[in-house]
């Protein structure tokens, strides 16, 4: 597995705020080979709380592709491609951010940047229980296990949960990864 780097402390820079009622499910990013994980996970979930999963992308700038998006999946709300300065206002409210990933990234425990995004400006990220990461604090094995994590979350425990996701991140800081690398170092050089 290959471990991206961060820089831990700055994780928590950015205090966690009240959620936004209307943004239970955010995910910033486009549609490339995720369609079967968001059938499975993401269309049962918007089709029973319609206009509080919110994705951000390209979604917008192919009106054919939006238009098939919208029909495949009701209940999502697409909105416009956004920069990195746009991050901390759509994760800041979000009760939780789904780490979508293509389902090859899953089986190799390819790691998706969406947990440091949504941890380090508010959020807090759900991963899958397919996924082969060992960093989040929720591994979703179905539609009712994220209709209990996102209640959970709602209930008081954002922050909480945050905490543990920065925590587990421990091994991606980045004096961890130059550590790592050192010892990698130190053996080849006899």
């Amino acid at each position: 597995k290959v471990k991206i780097p961060c820089i831990l402390e700055d994780l928590s820079q950015f205090p966690i705020e009240d959620y936004n009622e209307n943004k239970e499910l955010v995910y910033i990013g486009s549609r490339y080979e995720r369609d079967d994980v968001i059938d499975d996970y993401i269309k049962p979930y918007a089709e029973k709380r319609p206009g509080k999963v919110h994705f951000y992308g390209n979604w917008r700038d192919y009106p054919d592709k939006l238009a098939d998006a919208e029909k495949r999946w009701p209940g999502v709300v697409f909105n416009k491609r956004v920069t990195t300065k746009d991050f901390h206002d759509i994760y800041r409210d979000a009760v939780a951010v789904p780490l979508l990933g293509k389902r090859e990234y899953f089986k190799h425990g390819f790691e998706v940047a969406r947990i440091f995004e949504s941890v380090m400006f508010g959020s807090v990220a759900v991963g899958f229980d397919e996924m082969d990461v060992d960093n989040t604090t929720w591994h979703i094995r179905n539609v009712n296990d994220l209709f209990r994590a996102v209640d959970f979350l709602k209930n008081g425990y954002r922050e909480k949960c945050r905490e543990l996701q920065i925590e587990r991140l421990e091994q991606n800081d980045v004096k961890y990864f130059v550590d790592e690398i050192e010892k990698v170092l130190n053996r080849w050089k006899y």
